[in-house]
């Protein structure tokens, strides 16, 4: 029903400023839309969950470039990012029987820009492994509902502590979530 289409990357790495690596990155997407996103109708779920057999498949043009370190105790990497999706497949609230009642439907979104920062840095040092982890996205569209649930900051922080070796660990964890929104029916 989709038609043929061609996914495929393309990457260069870069080798020459040791001990960092810059890579540079394409890559072309391609999704089709699911059965449950086609077909399916769940009305005894409030909101009732309702399939749209118009959907188009989402594509997309990904570009990126990277620096990254490796080195036996600690490694870090920083990248950019690009990312034109065309058809994104996401959820509305419409009335799709005409009863004054709102369904959740899945629907095209087109052109959503993202953009933005992933970085890392993880280090050991004797029995503490730490990793730090940050990504900033910037999404746009001219569809408000195209960026529900997306959150422009996220942070990550693990500490790995050994205490008896290959028998005993603790591990921390902190995690962040930016700010995010959901539109339920016109709010």
């Amino acid at each position: 029903n989709f038609d043929d289409n061609y996914v495929y990357s393309l990457s260069y790495m870069i080798k020459r400023y040791q001990p960092y690596d810059i890579r540079l990155n394409y890559s072309k997407g391609f999704r089709t839309p699911s059965i449950k996103e086609l077909f399916y109708d769940w009305y005894g779920h409030s909101p009732a969950i309702v399939g749209n057999q118009n959907l188009l498949p989402t594509t997309n043009d990904y570009f990126s470039t990277s620096i990254q370190k490796f080195k036996q105790n600690h490694d870090f990497s920083f990248e950019l990012f690009y990312n034109n999706v065309k058809d994104m497949i996401g959820g509305i609230y419409v009335d799709v029987n005409d009863d004054d009642v709102d369904e959740y439907q899945y629907t095209n979104f087109n052109n959503i820009l993202f953009y933005g920062i992933n970085t890392h840095f993880n280090i050991k040092n004797g029995n503490n492994t730490f990793k730090f982890v940050y990504n900033f996205t910037n999404p746009e569209s001219d569809n408000q509902s195209a960026l529900q649930l997306i959150s422009k900051h996220s942070f990550r922080f693990n500490w790995l502590r050994t205490i008896i070796k290959e028998k005993l660990d603790i591990s921390f964890n902190i995690k962040y979530t930016g700010e995010k929104f959901a539109i339920l029916n016109s709010e």
